[in-house]
Parts: structure tokens; sequence; C-alpha cells
């Protein structure tokens, strides 16, 4: 099979930002693909990456993101130096004027030190204002989005010449990594014609209910079909996590065996202690508080046993488990271990292996089972997880809160010196996976479509932009989201947090193949060309002012280039405001508009002023719809008074434009309030509602709701029963 392998790959490329050592799990597991598949292999790993391979395969340390962490929006935004140094002055002159104990603000000294940060203070603004006249005079780019993982990828694959006739094996979090490699699409603007291989031993719960960017439903139309590679396959390590990605995909990954290397020199014997002493190993170090609470747990049942037992972990763990006093347990520590060889050696001395996970982990398999399977070593697990599958004795599993560990640990021991620990079967190796044409998804060259929108999205706006999406993705585009942000021009952490927030509120369906926001980038000669136009009166309406917080905003160079150099069919504008933008950056084919609203009806509740030129103002807007060749409503009189102007390119849609299933139910409104929102006053909420009004604070909607209920409602009460509107202290407040 393996020549099979080797007539239709060259050479093999691992990702692994994960890989820091080669003494872990992750160098081995690399190793073991290189060896099994017997290609040569370049391996990019973690820039920290030190000490020397037991083998020949190459690898480059030149990845520092964190593939368990899908921030990378946020973790892209990087202070200037101007910036760090204000806060160091901030931070610095801050200090010196509190009371520390040195010096107390009466003192000679005290005075002292308030007139040099009063007058190191004044001296600052120079150097500010000097600053603040160069970012207006030159300006800087202002797009919010930094993916750094798609950086530092396309850096890595332009090193190391990825090409057609290569295999690229990824060691995925899946939607973290699909997100990059989607953005790097628009980086390297170009399909490196190689396959892709993502093997996945991790929790599909997790990616459907943290990791919301990527629909589940759409994984293969949406994120399969559009990453830049020929094609693109994902293997999981074990079946539990298929047949969850089957139920929520439609899309079933291949069970592939994990990879176990080759040795040539032999597996070591088993070399079992048995004087009475039952030796468990507990390998790795742990991420996060609760594992290390349900270590505890684990703990705490079994030291309530008379049995005798010695307890090896890792020294880190030691250091941070609170191990219990009473018992005949016994407890020590290992370090790292040198070498894959001399790692199953170290095994090869425990009776047993115990994974402490609880039932959260049971979607994912841990590698450490597969090389106790070499040496026919027991494991003991939890029995809610995937690697409980692979156990022989169901016994050797205990339940949530650590239930018959006890008997779970007995058993695994005696089973020790059988070797019938694992079932027999196992899944197809990963060289028949690669052969087997079935779960290979072709990459398409996808037509553009651009979706441009307000950052201010939310409630049924939201819907509406995420049906937007949806049917697009299903039309075969490749959607890319820009938000334009109407901040002020300077970037800041503040502003980067925000957008991240607008682009992952209610995410959990749909959401953009890749996406920008761009904030406001407003700089002194595009400030005096707006105002040249405003005096010599070339802006047609004052709609067309309100529209510059939209038109100063600018993509960034990739994604210019990226639109200039390929086929972009549709631009979707989804608000007039972002009209002047979307002409002047998307070469696009088609431009649809949808309104939202009449433009003009919503500038009079700001400015009353311009209803002596409605009409103008409204014919300009109207002609200005005119130019698209489609224009969306959603409300049907205003849609009447657009299809007027613009005929048949006018249409309407009636909400609700699609049911959705809801992730999340609460039992109460206090719940739903508790869990989603800001609001801190739950103890005045009363149990029950007669009226529940649901609105934002658009001065609209404050209009409507203070109409209803001063002028609708109370006629409406009249044809009620008597006793229905009796309202309680609480509601009448």
């Amino acid at each position: 099979m393996n020549q099979g392998v080797k007539e239709k790959y060259g050479r093999l490329v691992i990702v692994d930002p994960q890989l820091k050592d080669c003494k872990g799990h992750n160098y081995r597991y690399a190793k073991g693909i290189a060896e099994e598949l017997g290609l040569p292999a370049v391996v990019l790993s973690h820039r920290q990456f030190g000490g020397e391979g037991d083998n020949a395969i190459d690898v480059r340390p030149c990845l520092s993101f964190d593939q368990y962490n899908n921030s990378a929006f946020k973790d892209g935004y990087r202070p200037s130096f101007f910036e760090k140094l204000t806060r160091f002055k901030d931070h610095v002159f801050t200090r010196l004027q509190q009371n520390n104990g040195i010096w107390e603000k009466k003192s000679p000294l005290g005075t002292l030190v308030a007139i040099s940060v009063a007058i190191g203070n004044f001296l600052w603004f120079l150097p500010a204002l000097f600053h603040q006249l160069y970012l207006l005079t030159f300006g800087r780019g202002t797009s919010a989005h930094t993916d750094l993982a798609a950086k530092e990828l396309k850096a890595a694959f332009e090193d190391v010449g990825l090409r057609q006739g290569d295999l690229l094996v990824m060691q995925t979090m899946l939607w973290p990594t699909f997100e990059s490699l989607l953005e790097l699409k628009i980086q390297a603007n170009k399909n490196y014609g190689c396959d892709a291989l993502f093997i996945v031993h991790e929790d599909w719960t997790i990616y459907n209910t943290v990791y919301t960017r990527f629909s589940p439903a759409k994984l293969k139309k949406r994120v399969l079909e559009s990453l830049p590679f020929n094609r693109a396959k994902i293997v999981s390590t074990n079946k539990p996590l298929s047949e969850y990605c089957q139920e929520w995909c439609g899309y079933f990954p291949q069970v592939v065996n994990e990879i176990n290397f080759p040795l040539a020199e032999g597996l070591p014997h088993r070399a079992i202690d048995d004087k009475g002493r039952t030796k468990v190993l507990i390998p790795g170090v742990y991420r996060g508080d609760k594992n290390f609470e349900s270590l505890e747990q684990l703990f705490a049942s079994i030291a309530a046993e008379e049995r005798d037992v010695e307890f090896c972990m890792h020294e880190s763990v030691v250091a941070r488990v609170r191990l219990p006093s009473q018992g005949n347990c016994t407890y020590s520590g290992y370090s790292s271990v040198d070498g894959a060889y001399a790692w199953l050696e170290f095994l090869s001395s425990f009776h047993l292996i115990l994974i402490p996970y609880g039932q959260e982990y049971r979607h994912r398999i841990s590698g450490i089972v597969h090389e106790a399977r070499l040496l026919n070593i027991p494991v003991v697990c939890h029995k809610g997880i995937a690697d409980a599958s692979l156990l022989a004795d169901e016994r050797c599993t205990y339940g949530d809160n650590g239930e018959g560990i006890a008997d779970a640990i007995r058993i695994g021991a005696s089973l020790a010196s059988t070797g019938a620990a694992f079932k027999p079967e196992h899944a197809p190796a990963i060289d028949a996976v690669l052969l087997d044409e079935a779960g290979w998804v072709e990459g398409r060259e996808k037509p553009i479509a651009v979706q441009v929108k307000p950052a201010w999205t939310r409630c049924g706006t939201s819907v509406v932009l995420d049906t937007q999406m949806d049917c697009l993705v299903e039309q075969g585009y490749f959607v890319i989201e820009i938000y334009v942000k109407t901040e002020p021009w300077q970037l800041r952490q503040g502003q980067v947090d925000t957008c991240y927030q607008v682009m992952r509120a209610g995410r959990e369906f749909s959401g953009g193949m890749a996406v920008r926001v761009l904030l406001k980038n407003i700089t002194l000669p595009r400030m005096a060309a707006y105002f040249y136009q405003l005096l010599r009166k070339r802006i047609p309406a004052f709609f067309k002012r309100e529209n510059i917080h939209s038109t100063w905003s600018d993509p960034d160079k990739p994604l210019i280039r990226f639109l200039q150099s390929n086929n972009v069919e549709l631009a979707l504008v989804n608000h007039i405001f972002n009209n002047d933008f979307a002409r002047k950056y998307i070469p696009a084919k088609k431009f649809v508009c949808e309104t939202h609203d009449i433009q003009i009806n919503q500038l009079l509740l700001r400015r009353p002023e311009l209803r002596d030129r409605y009409d103008a103002e409204l014919d300009y807007e109207l002609k200005l719809l005119n130019t698209y060749d489609a224009v969306v409503n959603l409300n049907r009189t205003e849609h009447k008074i657009i299809e007027q102007a613009v005929g048949d390119k006018a249409h309407f849609i009636a909400p609700p434009i699609l049911a959705r299933r809801l992730k999340k139910r609460y039992p109460s409104l206090g719940a739903l309030l508790a869990a989603e929102s800001r609001f801190d006053r739950l103890g005045s909420l009363p149990e029950t509602f007669d009226l529940l009004i649901i609105a934002d604070g658009h001065p609209a909607n404050i209009e409507s709701v203070t109409h209803f209920l001063e002028q609708v409602f109370p006629v409406y009460r009249k044809t009620l029963p008597w006793d229905w509107w009796e309202p309680s202290a609480s509601t009448s407040k």
C-alpha cells in the first residue's frame, strides 16, 4: 500500500504548531506519519522547538500561533511604539502620584514629585501632538483583522515551496485552523495544488459551541470546497467523533488508526514489578483547572480504599494537585522523557495507565491509548469518553465522580500480564485512507461574493444577514464579509474587542468564510478634499455627508489584491451608507443593495431640519438605488415607494426569513438576562409579565413603543376580559 502512496505523493509536509520538543506525543506522532507513509517529511513546528530529533525528519521551527486559541482576531492588535511609550509614561506617573509609604503628598518630596509629574505631562503634550499630526497626514491601515496563523503559514509554505505533488497533513483543532486557511487563500492569492489531510483527535462539541464562525451544517460546502488546495479530506482517530460529525455536519470523516511509529529496533519488553504494589501512570500536563479537579476527585475515591497504589505524574501536575494524606497511595513525579523508544521503555514498567478526563471529553481520544496498545498496557478511563470504546473489558471504566475507579484499577492491573486489554479490531491505516477516494472534497475556483455590512448588526438584522450568507454559500460563492466600523480613526484595543464581539455575536448557524472589520481612517488630505467638495456644493445631499463614515475606511492590501485579481461576481451592500465604499473598492459585476430602511426617514429623527428638503433628499436616495442591479427591502410600504423608482429591480422579502433552532433555551426571562445580558437589576424583575415589549434604543423604536402604550393599548384593553389587566406594583414600575 505504501508504494501507491509513494507513486501519488513526492513529499510530506506536516503542520503542528503545538510541536515544541522531540520528547512528547506531538513529535512521536509526526515521526510516525512520516515513517508509516515512507515519504521524506518536512515538519513545520512551533518556533520554540528545541532538541535533536531521533530520526531524519526535517523540523522547521517557524510557527507561533496557538491552534487551541480562536481569538487570533483580537490577538492581531499590535500597539505602536508610541502607544507603548505612552502607556509606560502613564503607568510611571500614576505610581509616582500614589501614596506608597515613601513620601506623602504634603511632604516636600511629595510636592516635588507632584510638580515633576505635572511638568512631565505638559512636556508630553508636544510629542503627542506631533504624533497625532503624523497620523492625520499620512494615516495608517485600519483593518482590525490580523490573522497571525494565516500570515505565518503563508511564509512557511513559501519557505518549503509547498506545491503540487505534496501531501499536507495538519494536526488540528479544526475550526481555528480552517478559519486561518480561508484567510490564507486571500493572503497567498493562489491555490497550492497539493492535497490536504486534516487529522482530528479533538472534541467536535467544542467546535459546535465555541468556535462558531463556521456553520457545522455546511462544513463541506462552506469550508472544504473553498480551501486553497487541490482537494481536502478530514479523518478522525475515533468513531464516536466521526459519528458526531455525521450528525451535525452531514460529512463523515473516515476513522483511521492512530499512527504508531515503526521501531526498527523492536518494542521493549514489559518490566512489571510484582511486589504487591500497583504502579499507575497518569500521563500528560493538563490544561485548565477542570482537569486538575477531575484528578483530585479520582484520588479522593482511590484513597478511601485499602489497596496499595503508586501513582506517577508529571512533575508540574504534582505541584498543582492537592494530594490526599490518608490511604495507602503514594505519589511520584517524572519529567520529560528523551526520545520515542525511551518513552516506550518508561511506559513498560507500569501496570496500567489512568486517564483522568471526565465525560466532557466524550468525543476526544488520547494518543497515549494507542501507545498503550503497542505494549498491551491496560488503560482505565471514564466510561463516557471515546477511549472507552477501545477497551476489551468495560469494567476498566469509572463514573462521573470517580465511582468504581478502585475496582477499575484492580481489574486493569489483573490484565497487565494477559495482553487482552484492548479489542482486537483496528481502524484502517492512514495510507489506505489516503488512497481511498471516498471523503475527498475537490477544491473549486468559486466566484466571489462580498457582503458589506454595518458593524452594529443586531436583533432581526442579524437574522437577515445570516440568511443572505446561507443563500450565497448554497449558490456556490466564496463569501467575504466586510464590517464597516464607523469609529474614530485611531485603532485601539477597546475598538478591537468591540469588533470581535460584533463578529462573534450570534454566529452559531452561519458566518463568513473570510472576515474583515474596517475602521475609519481619517487623514488631513481626505478632510481637505471633503471640505472642498462641501464648499463647492459638490455633495448633492445631506445623506451624502453621512456616507463619509464608510467612505473613509480602507481595506488591507492583500484583500485589495485578491479582489482585483479574481472573479468578483457580486457585491451585496447591506446598508446604503456603505455605497461609496463598495463602489470604490469592490470590482463586482453585479451590485445588490439591501436597504433596511429609507435613510432619509432615519435621518429625520436626528436632523428634523431636513424636513424642508425631504423631497430632494429622497430623490437623491432613490436615484442612487436605481444604480443597483437589484434592491431588496423588508418593509412593504417602503418597497412600494422604491419600486416606483427602480421598477422590476425592487424585491420585497417578508420576514421572518428563516426558522432557526435555538441553541440554548432558558427557563425564565431572568435566567436569559443573567446569561446573555449586562442587565444588573435581576432582583427587581417580577415573576410574570403582563406585557413584554422587545426593542432596542433606536429613536424610531422608542417612538413606536410610546405610541402603542399611550394610544393603542388603552383601546385594546377595553376589548379584553375585565380582570386581565391588573398591573402589579412591579409591573407598573
